[in-house]
């Protein structure tokens, strides 16, 4: 998370779809405690570059029909 910049919510539905059972209650409440400790030690700068990759990326919704429709 500090280093890629992901959300915590965004790593666990991530960890929980390539690694199901990975995280469980308990561990899925100290990675939410833990993001702002995490953005505090450096990861601020990586979730902006993350999610400046996430906003340039996205496709408005005539770009999905158009390429649904290819």
């Amino acid at each position: 998370m500090k280093h890629f910049g992901f959300p915590p919510a965004a790593f666990i539905g991530w960890i929980r779809i390539a690694r199901p059972g990975s995280i469980l209650g308990p561990q899925q409440q100290y990675l939410n405690n833990m993001d702002q400790r995490m953005l505090d030690l450096g990861g601020t700068e990586s979730r902006r570059r993350l999610m400046a990759m996430v906003n340039k990326n996205k496709m408005d919704s005539s770009e999905v029909v158009q390429a649904n429709a290819a």
